[in-house]
């Protein structure tokens, strides 16, 4: 008979592998990940993508319930990708800030240049 007390070793837990060699899911409640289990960056940055996704899909149903069950759900996930956040390397934190930067620089030229042809627009001149 198998003791309930018995402690198993804590499996390396990775996104891309939800399933310990036990055969019993990857060990962390709720399927987070033990971000300090020695991940890699490319495997972090996946969990704060996934992190992320899951936080907005809460709030959604948050705004759209409002439950408040799922603003709690979305505010966990956010402190979860904030952990993930800051496991990452040095160097993929730079390269991650530089990719957020580069999406709102992108995004602004993009409003920018459609706020610059509708003014025109609105003046009756051509774009």
């Amino acid at each position: 008979m198998t003791s309930f007390a018995h402690q198993l070793a804590p499996a390396n837990k990775s996104p891309t592998s939800t399933v310990n060699p036990h055969g019993r899911g990857n060990g962390q409640p709720g399927g987070q990940l033990d971000v300090g289990a020695g991940l890699s960056d490319a495997e972090l940055i996946r969990h704060v993508q996934d992190c992320g996704r899951h936080m907005l899909a809460h709030y959604e149903r948050f705004e759209t319930l409002g439950d408040p069950a799922d603003r709690e759900a979305a505010q966990h996930w956010l402190k979860a990708q904030n952990e993930a956040q800051a496991a990452l390397s040095a160097t993929a934190k730079a390269a991650r800030e530089a990719e957020i930067q580069q999406a709102i620089d992108d995004g602004v030229g993009y409003f920018a240049a459609r706020g610059a042809a509708d003014r025109m627009a609105m003046q009756g001149r051509p774009c």
